[in-house]
């Protein structure tokens, strides 16, 4: 009974719930950041894609022997 009575006098419970308030608060403006700034974002996203495509395979071209190499295809 006395673990009860402190912890209803305590502030351990009072946290613990301006934490859950406040995880919450955080996820709902990221969720809507996220709907609202996806769309302007996307041609950003699809340009740095095909950019660290496009030096990834500068620096590492095709073996010669996969196949993709190949002079004379017959």
């Amino acid at each position: 009974m006395n673990r009860l009575k402190r912890l209803i006098r305590g502030h351990s419970g009072q946290d613990m719930v301006e934490y859950g308030l406040l995880a919450a608060l955080l996820s709902i403006v990221t969720v809507s950041a996220l709907i609202y700034f996806g769309p302007a974002l996307k041609p950003a996203y699809y340009r740095l894609q095909d950019a660290m495509r496009r030096a990834a395979t500068a620096h590492y071209p095709a073996h010669p022997g996969d196949g993709q190499n190949k002079k004379n295809p017959d």
